[in-house]
Formats: structure tokens, C-alpha cells, sequence
């Protein structure tokens, strides 16, 4: 066995496990990525290995390491720690996005708890009974947290969510967003209670969410291009939305306002479906228009109107707006870098567009010219405050 830890810079981290014997090492399993790191519990039965965004649990016998649990511990970014709870029940791991996680190995790695580090990468955690310490090498501060709380039932707790991707609905009651460690499955959080009420199956990983609240559907776009929509009163009827080419990944979709339009944006395609009101559930037609952008970059977002236009904004800033009856297309003054988001007003008169260069541009759509220009500066102030001006 191998007491303690060692990092991605010892010599015995390979791609590959094997049982040390007289005979040599004999080859058990390769991970998909270089070894980070190795721990080992305080009896030597688990071994966690860390790789990429993930750790792999295996179980130590008179024959070797075997897998622990069927599907690995998943991080948004880098993980870089490791340590395990005093009586092997949990594990405790920290990553790069300066998270730590908390999972329960007794219920086969469900995710207990999530903990703010220092605000830099975790690097460090070490246990002392039921305390976990953790530390950054980037920080001259550490925490300290006591993993039986962790345990607890706890009061109305944030949403724990780092991808971005969310959606809502119920007036504001559940929240949806991809599972920390399993983005294959759609948490659904309420709001009120501060904790999952349940999780949704979509058999590949998330890409982009919407709700409809009106007609209480949730879409969820998925990397092989396919857009399963869940009636919320009754999500074991799930409709699918196949793509135009098979394993084309979604980039974004969009809702218009009335919800009675639905655009789905791949990279250089966009279906534009119609919702109508039906019994048992709301009736997804369509696509009623597909158009090609003949661009070489890619659609970074898009929103769509009552009307079939559709407004898309691409990798390099450029923004579009397209009739879709009248296969026009008419191009609005582009951003500098990538448009990270388009939004149109409950009237459909207007719409504001933002991009990576902290430039927000809100857009007249008849006349097809912008009304006001804001942009944002960082400066040195305390909590992240950001400052703004109006161009």
C-alpha cells in the first residue's frame, strides 16, 4: 500500500495502478488523464486518485485496487486535493475554483455539502478527526470546517451551482442547472426548503436550459444535439427534439417572450420551432424555418421573436438580426469580441446584447440601431464592485 499522499510530481504517479508484488507491477486500470494526485485512507483499504477535473475511488483486497463506485467525483475545474473522513465514509476534495467538496462514500458518492475555500485554488487539506483544514498556495489565509455538520440538515441554503447554466420557474420557486458532478443530470432546486427536491436523467451533458413558465416546459439542450423537453407536472413524459446532423451540439437556445416560439442555435444553424397549447401537454411543431448563417465563426447566443426574427450574435462580436418569412438578413453594428448574451424586451421593440469586452448595447430592432451604449470597468474595490457609465 501507499501510506499518506503524493502529488503529480513524484516519479510513481503514471496513467496506470498496479499491485506492488515480488513480481513486479501488474497493470489494473489506466485513467483517462495523468495522475494529479494519490491519497490513501488512514487503513489502507480506499485509494482515491486524482485526474483532470475528477477523482476515482478504488478499494484495496489481497489481489489489489478495484474500482469503489461506477461513476467518478466531479469538479468543475482542476482537482488538485484530496483527503478522506476518519471512518472512510466520506471524502473531502478541493479543486482549482477554489471549492471544496464534500461526498458521502456510504451512499455511493452523493454530494453532501459544497464549502467556500480561501478564494484561490485548493490546494491543501489535511483532517484532524472530524475537522478538515484547507489551504491554498496562493493565500496566506486557511479555513477550518467540522465535517459532522456537514451531515446535518441545515437551513435554506444558495443553489449550488459554478456552470452558469440555469433556469427558472414557478415564479421563482425551483431553479434548474446541471448536477455538480454529473452534468448528465439537471438538478432541481427549491428555493424555498434551500435544497434538491430532485434530479432529472438526460443521458449526455447539459448545454443550455430554458422554462417555459406559461406552458411549464423546461428544454434541455444537450452536447449531442438533441433538446429533451420536460412537461413540469409530469416530467416522465419527456419529448424529443432530434438535430439537423446527428451529434451537432446545441449552443444555445431561446424562448420568445409569449413563449410560443422556440430557436435552437447550433453553430452555423438555427431551427425555429412553434409551441401551441395542447392536452395533455403543450405541441412542439416544427422546425417551421431553418437558416444557415454562411459564416465561418460560430453562434455564441440568440433570441427570438413572436414574429420569426431572430436575433444572433457570434464568436468573433458580430451581431444579426433575421427575418425568417423574408429570409432577410440585417446586420447590426458588431461588439469587439465574442457576444455573450442577447435578450429581448417583453414588447419585442427592443433588445440588449453584451459581449466579453464588458460593452452592453441595447438595440432598437425596427430601425435596426443601437440607443445606448454601456460599458464596464474593474477597478480595485472591495467585494468585486463593478462600475459602470452609459456611452
Amino acid at each position: 500500500m501507499f501510506p499518506g499522499s503524493l502529488s503529480g510530481s513524484d516519479s510513481v504517479c503514471t496513467m496506470a495502478f498496479g499491485r506492488v508484488s515480488p513480481g513486479g507491477d501488474r497493470l489494473l486500470e489506466k485513467l483517462p488523464e495523468a495522475v494529479g494526485f494519490l491519497v490513501v485512507s488512514e487503513d489502507e483499504s480506499l485509494l482515491a486518485a486524482g485526474f483532470g477535473r475528477s477523482v476515482r475511488i478504488f478499494l484495496a483486497d489481497s489481489q489489489g485496487f478495484h474500482r469503489f463506485m461506477a461513476n467518478d467525483l466531479e469538479h468543475e475545474d482542476v482537482v488538485e486535493t484530496a483527503v478522506f473522513g476518519a471512518e472512510n465514509n466520506l471524502i473531502v476534495t478541493g479543486s482549482r475554483d477554489a471549492l471544496i467538496q464534500v461526498w458521502s462514500l456510504s451512499e455511493q458518492g452523493t454530494l453532501l455539502d459544497v464549502l467556500e475555500g480561501v478564494g484561490a485554488p485548493a490546494s491543501l487539506l489535511v483532517r484532524g478527526g472530524a475537522l478538515v483544514a484547507s489551504a491554498s498556495q496562493q493565500s496566506s489565509s486557511f479555513k477550518v470546517w467540522d465535517l459532522t455538520c456537514t451531515q446535518r440538515p441545515r437551513a435554506s441554503a444558495p443553489f449550488l451551482d459554478r456552470t452558469g447554466l440555469t433556469a427558472v420557474s414557478h415564479n421563482g420557486s425551483y431553479i434548474y442547472f446541471p448536477k455538480i458532478g454529473d452534468k448528465n443530470k439537471v438538478t432541481i432546486w427549491d428555493v424555498a426548503e434551500g435544497e434538491e427536491q430532485d434530479s432529472l436523467d438526460t443521458s449526455n451533458e447539459v448545454k443550455c436550459l430554458e422554462v417555459a413558465e406559461q406552458a411549464q416546459l423546461l428544454f434541455t439542450g444537450l452536447v449531442s444535439g438533441i433538446v429533451l423537453v420536460f412537461p413540469l407536472n409530469s416530467r416522465q413524459d419527456v419529448m424529443c427534439i432530434p438535430p439537423p446532423e446527428a451529434r451537432k451540439a446545441i449552443n444555445c437556445m431561446s424562448l420568445s417572450k409569449n413563449e410560443d416560439r422556440l430557436a435552437i442555435a447550433y453553430d452555423n444553424i438555427v431551427l425555429v420551432l412553434d409551441i401551441s397549447p395542447g392536452d395533455p401537454c403543450p405541441v412542439i411543431d416544427g422546425p417551421t424555418y431553418t437558416f444557415y448563417t454562411q459564416l465561418p465563426e460560430t453562434i455564441a447566443c440568440v433570441a427570438v421573436l413572436t414574429d420569426y426574427r431572430v436575433v444572433y450574435g457570434m464568436t468573433n462580436g458580430d451581431l444579426f438580426l433575421y427575418e425568417c418569412a423574408n429570409s432577410k438578413v440585417f446586420p447590426l453594428e458588431a461588439h469587439r469580441s465574442r457576444v455573450t448574451c442577447v435578450e429581448v424586451s417583453h414588447q419585442e421593440q427592443l433588445a440588449v446584447s453584451g459581449s466579453e469586452e464588458a460593452l452592453l448595447c441595447l438595440w432598437e430592432l425596427e430601425a435596426c440601431k443601437w440607443k445606448f451604449k454601456m460599458s464596464y470597468t474593474v477597478r480595485d474595490l472591495p467585494h468585486h464592485i463593478h462600475s459602470g457609465s452609459w456611452l
